[in-house]
């Protein structure tokens, strides 16, 4: 194999790890992980490293995230035993190699670290596949006509919570937040509301959560899950 072979190679197996640890991170976060701990449980899953016990009920408590465990150690299984072949011959080549082209696989290699570090504190790819992963996971997950549910933090029991509406509850269809008892009765507090591009970050009594929505929300997940998620 030649060494610009061996750099394309290589290159395309970073950038394929890259991108199905990203998507894998969305898609658990739609399962209602904080992004922390989706990227934590997808790093152990895809590398076949293990996680600790008390993550591990993260997972293995919910069906829909055992499903998507299964399909991510499946994903890094096949490209771990992709990557141990890529290694051998890079060795091998390598070590036939002349000087100047082993200077230059380094190079390559590295600066496409360096770069890929930088796209990746940017949020490159985050942005690149965070919307078309939530569309197609929603799909086939829930059918494509539910509300998609990122969670953002955690506090105690309690979580912060942005939700996109693509399906409005009834109980908030043409109904003011004072009505809709969210807070009285179910405990969410609305943080915010954006809509059309512009955020509303002093919500009122007086203000309605209308269909494609982007809201933040506070409460316990299950109450959350309870109402936005109810078909």
């Amino acid at each position: 194999m030649g060494i610009n072979a061996l750099i394309l190679l290589g290159l395309s197996i970073i950038l394929i790890y890259v991108i199905f640890i990203e998507i894998f991170t969305v898609i658990f976060k739609m399962t209602g992980l904080t992004n922390d701990k989706a990227r934590f449980q997808v790093i152990s899953l895809f590398t076949n490293s293990g996680f600790t016990t008390q993550e591990a009920e993260l997972i293995v408590n919910s069906k829909i995230r055992r499903k998507i465990a299964n399909l991510t150690m499946l994903s890094g299984f096949i490209l771990n035993v992709t990557v141990i072949s890529v290694l051998v011959n890079v060795f091998i080549t390598l070590g036939q190699a002349e000087s100047t082209d082993v200077l230059k696989f380094f190079l390559v290699i590295g600066g496409f670290f360096v770069v890929m570090y930088i796209l990746k504190k940017l949020k490159v790819f985050e942005f690149l596949l965070k919307g078309i992963t939530e569309r197609i996971t929603n799909r086939i997950i829930y059918g494509g006509n539910t509300n998609i549910i990122e969670v953002l933090d955690t506090y105690g029991k309690n979580s912060i919570v942005q939700i996109k509406i693509i399906n409005l509850p009834e109980i908030l269809e043409n109904i003011t937040l004072e009505k809709s008892d969210l807070r009285s009765i179910h405990g969410i507090n609305v943080l915010a509301i954006t809509r059309d591009g512009e955020t509303n970050a002093h919500v009122t009594k007086d203000d309605l959560i209308k269909t494609h929505d982007r809201v933040i929300l506070f409460g316990r997940l299950a109450s959350i899950k309870k109402v936005f998620l109810k078909s």
